[in-house]
């Protein structure tokens, strides 16, 4: 068994946070502000030795991976967020493929809901909405993927990439199955190659394997 860890990309600023939630915000600003609910909560918790890391910095993500892996940490997963061709977050993975390092094995989850001011997922409040568009958007989707599916140390499983589906039960995403298969089943000349495709149940915590191949 590996033991394969989810990241979170929000520990650094991007436009649409300081818009939204003040200039600056990142993850760190919600771990300073918290308080004790209860007697002997220890709270805020403090990152050791007080490193608030920005993930855009090269020297923090080698940091990450360096203490992960002394922990018996296989790889990372990195949430993905894809809004009908809008990025969010996406610099820190960037720079991963980019330079070639960390070297830790990484896959990719797809964090399909939307961004709300609720923090909850749900339709109301909406931020930054979550549109699955047509053929073409899932085939823009597959194509921006494809450096990172061809990357050395992306894990695959039965020698295909493999791609989560953060929430797999949205009826919106899951209901053009056939749009799916029509784009990740490229041409041979793209050089694009199969797929393997997981899912998240968030109510326990595991991962499950669709056995769906494209």
């Amino acid at each position: 068994m590996k033991l394969i860890a989810f990241l979170l990309p929000q520990f650094h600023p991007i436009p649409e946070n300081d818009l939204w939630w003040g200039e600056g915000f990142t993850e760190w600003t919600n771990t300073r502000k918290a308080v004790p609910l209860y007697p002997g909560h220890k709270q805020p918790n403090e990152p050791f030795d007080q490193y608030y890391y920005d993930l855009t910095d090269p020297a923090a993500r080698m940091w990450q991976a360096n203490t992960a892996q002394s922990y018996g940490i296989y790889g990372f997963c990195y949430y993905h967020y894809w809004f009908k061709g809008k990025r969010l977050l996406e610099k820190p993975f960037n720079e991963v493929l980019r330079l070639g390092e960390p070297g830790i094995p990484f896959c990719l989850s797809w964090a399909n809901e939307p961004w709300t001011r609720r923090w909850d997922g749900g339709d109301h409040h909406l931020l930054m909405p979550q549109d699955y568009g047509d053929e073409r958007d899932w085939e823009e989707h597959f194509y921006a993927l494809l450096d990172a599916f061809r990357d050395e140390r992306y894990i695959r499983v039965q020698e295909k990439p493999m791609f989560i589906i953060y929430r797999p039960g949205n009826k919106q995403a899951w209901s053009s199955n056939r749009t799916i298969r029509s784009v990740t089943a490229v041409p041979s000349k793209s050089g694009a190659m199969s797929i393997r495709t997981a899912a998240i149940r968030t109510s326990l915590w595991i991962m499950i394997m669709s056995g769906k191949t494209y």
